[in-house]
């Protein structure tokens, strides 16, 4: 007996998901180290929260989030990916009850949020701007929530051409309404 195997495609929401959280963090830093406007609006909104040594922080340490970006990325994406592997958003196409993406994509970010402040205050890390990590994590909703509805669109597009698998369902009930969606399923 030959096992079937489902075809899905979470691995491209898992790819969209790294994708979102490299930009997501490219732009923060850009804002952040290299564009005037960007300067202006963090320095702005540390000297409002208090924290003036966070206002002027220096090519040097732009210097070092471009060369730590890897290793910064690979934590970021690691920790978010997971908390939305168990937010369920890498699973299949569900029939009854629609999935609130955004909602779980936010809250997911939050948490990984209240995480890695909670890191930084358990190891007294003073370093880094807790602004640029607030930026990375609103970037990053914007960015998933905008590539996963691209790659939504474009895997609905490929379904419905037949290009790329179809889910089956299991059609349950009795009387005309489901006599109806029998026959179009049997017709398609």
């Amino acid at each position: 007996m030959k096992r079937m195997r489902p075809r899905g495609f979470a691995w491209l929401y898992a790819v969209a998901d790294v994708t979102a959280i490299a930009a997501a963090y490219s732009t923060a830093v850009a804002l952040r180290f290299w564009s005037d406007s960007g300067m202006s609006l963090f320095g702005f909104a540390a000297k409002a929260l208090g924290v003036q040594e966070a206002a002027d922080l220096g090519a040097w340490m732009g210097v070092f989030y471009v060369e730590s970006a890897p290793r910064i990325i690979t934590i970021l994406a690691a920790t978010i990916c997971l908390l939305y592997a168990y937010m369920e958003l890498y699973d299949e196409a569900r029939y009854m009850f629609p999935r609130h993406i955004a909602w779980k994509v936010l809250v997911a970010n939050a948490v990984a949020l209240v995480l890695f402040y909670t890191y930084f205050y358990v190891r007294r890390n003073l370093w880094h701007p807790r602004s640029m990590f607030l930026a990375v994590a609103v970037l990053n909703v914007i960015y998933c929530m905008t590539l996963r509805t691209v790659l939504r669109i474009g895997l609905g597009r490929m379904r419905l051409s037949g290009k790329a698998g179809t889910c089956r369902a299991v059609l349950a009930g009795a009387g005309d309404d489901a006599a109806a969606v029998e026959r179009r399923i049997v017709e398609a």
